[in-house]
């Protein structure tokens, strides 16, 4: 099938927000401080300096959209304030540099990372920032969905500030809808969605794309939560009994129809060029955080029309209004000094203009409600503010560490197992 005009590398590049990408220029420093000279007009307009210069250790490569635009509040942060910034691009090393920094008590006054590692792995040495939000009325302003799962990561504190939210369901080509006239609301069940890839399919689309990093078992993982509830997935996960429970053999069945019609990716490709296919015109859905988007247009520089929709409710206790979801995280260290400005400086970057232009270039929902979106990020931010609940990565197939069965499900996405029975049997054999 023909594929897509590319966009130049450089602007694909620009909007990448994959993390799993890994490197680049971390470790360089960026610094803002507020200037006495008054030679250009925006010094002369800035605030004086207020003596104060924050540390910040970010996730982000200076070369990447979110550092440019972070870059930009920054600037904008300092001649409003008076306070100077001090940025150091970390990258993706920050994970394996930010916990021996803590520990020795380094100077950073608020860093980054994801969200759920910020509440859970460094609180020991982060400040809870109830006080600091409440005194700003900061959580009226955001989603509140995602305050209430930082804090259930911290039971019931506040170590981090979510920002660069998403979500997750089933991500499509607009284009290849078109194509077979596909109308996306249509794909509110389970024969919706067959009727879909039928469509798909006759218009020369396989319907499902696939990647051997982990698509297949979400994709699972999403249909067994929507007929079961995250909570008994978890406990099958923990402890097995695969072969007696009718959710997970329905949710085999379910895979065994979509393997049977041809509707899902054969072979299953391998990551990232399982995704890559959405982009090349090939497939025509995927089941994953919409942060996939981002990461096939960096790879492919496809220019297709995107869309999103939630997972169909399949009859569970658990419907559209339950997503995995996640988000970046800012952290401020409990032995900063400036622990207010800090706060002030995470509150200007995750609300109003410059939250605005973060879910612009990044292609996620803005975190402040009073923020409006258009094409594809309205589409997300209207899923995001429907919802009342969320699912773990994985949906709770990941309760067990010991036990993931990625392997047992890539073999009934391939055709290793003729039954469902034989599969639950195989995740059994686990245990």
């Amino acid at each position: 099938m023909k594929r897509k005009k590319m966009i130049s590398l450089l602007m694909a590049a620009a909007m990448t927000v994959s993390l799993a990408a890994c490197g680049g220029d971390g470790g360089t420093t960026a610094s803002t401080a507020p200037s006495d000279s008054g030679s250009t007009e925006t010094e002369q307009s800035a605030a004086p300096s207020t003596g104060v210069t924050l540390t910040y250790w970010s996730m982000w490569n200076s070369n990447e959209a979110q550092a440019q635009v972070i870059q930009e509040a920054v600037d904008a942060f300092t001649a409003e304030t008076g306070i100077g910034v001090n940025i150091e691009w970390r990258g993706r090393d920050i994970t394996t540099q930010i916990t021996a920094a803590l520990e020795s008590e380094t100077q950073i006054d608020l860093f980054d990372d994801d969200f759920q590692r910020v509440a859970e792995q460094y609180n020991d040495h982060l400040l809870d920032l109830t006080d600091l939000a409440s005194s700003t009325g900061y959580e009226d302003k955001v989603q509140p969905l995602f305050m209430q799962i930082a804090r259930d990561y911290s039971e019931g504190a506040l170590y981090t500030i979510p920002y660069q939210i998403y979500t997750s369901g089933i991500v499509y080509s607009q284009d290849a809808f078109d194509a077979a006239g596909v109308d996306a609301s249509t794909i509110d069940s389970w024969d919706g969605l067959i009727a879909a890839c039928e469509a798909l399919k006759e218009a020369g689309y396989t319907p499902f794309a696939l990647d051997g990093g982990g698509s297949p078992r979400y994709m699972y993982s999403y249909i067994l939560a929507r007929l079961i509830g995250q909570d008994a997935v978890k406990e099958l996960s923990l402890n097995g009994g695969w072969s007696q429970n009718e959710g997970a053999r329905q949710a085999a069945e379910y895979i065994i129809q979509l393997r049977d019609n041809d509707y899902v990716l054969d072979p299953i490709g391998t990551y990232p060029e399982g995704e890559y296919t959405l982009g090349y015109d090939e497939t025509a859905m995927i089941v994953l955080p919409d942060y996939v988007i981002s990461e096939v247009i960096a790879g492919t520089g496809t220019e297709i029309t995107w869309g999103f929709i939630p997972f169909p409710n399949l009859g569970g206790p658990e419907d559209e209004t339950y997503a995995n979801v996640g988000a970046q995280g800012f952290g401020i260290p409990a032995y900063t000094e400036h622990s207010e400005e800090a706060f002030q400086l995470i509150e200007w970057l995750t609300t109003g203009e410059w939250d605005q232009k973060l879910a612009e270039v990044s292609l996620h929902a803005p975190c402040d409600v009073s923020n409006t979106a258009t094409g594809l990020v309205a589409q997300i931010q209207e899923s995001i503010s429907a919802l009342t609940g969320y699912y773990d990565y994985q949906c709770g197939t990941n309760e067990n560490p010991d036990i993931r069965l990625n392997t047992e499900v890539q073999t009934l996405f391939e055709g290793g197992y003729a039954t469902a029975d034989e599969f639950l049997a195989a995740c059994d054999a686990r245990y």
